[in-house]
């Protein structure tokens, strides 16, 4: 309730803001993550789902949901069910643990447009404000947090 109550009054985060939800255990509520997903819609905040095809990320469960963004770690055959749950409901799929140019290259050929790992760059720890106190959006200075 916080989360949503916050977003409501600010536009600039709502705008800019991706909810990716990991899925280590299994979901206790489908009801109370459904209403999330809800609240979220009428916000205009993007939601995507990590890691589909390994832990409890089930195809049944994924298209209930209808996330804007389905994330799967390389390996075929999860991307090729990915794929196909990522179409059928209007999302956008982005493949993690792309490390070498031919496993970039093979998913260019099945139409992958989204990617992620080693091979665009390793993470970072990037402590922005400790780096840049504020950032300026449209001429407003907007606080970074510590």
């Amino acid at each position: 309730r916080q989360i949503i109550e916050a977003l409501q009054d600010n536009a600039f985060a709502r705008a800019r803001l991706l909810f990716e939800i990991t899925e280590v255990s299994p979901i206790e509520s489908l009801d109370c993550l459904m209403r999330f997903r809800a609240q979220l819609r009428k916000l205009n905040v993007a939601l995507a789902v990590d890691d589909f095809g390994s832990g409890f990320w089930t195809e049944e469960l994924v298209t209930t949901l209808e996330p804007d963004i389905v994330k799967v770690v390389w390996m075929s055959g999860a991307v090729d069910r990915a794929q196909i749950v990522a179409n059928s409901i209007g999302a956008a799929i982005v493949v993690e643990n792309v490390d070498s140019l031919d496993v970039l290259d093979f998913l260019r050929r099945k139409g992958i447009r989204y990617f992620q790992g080693y091979l665009f760059g390793k993470p970072i720890a990037f402590p922005v404000g400790d780096c840049f106190p504020s950032v300026e959006y449209f001429g407003q200075e907007i606080p970074c947090a510590k």
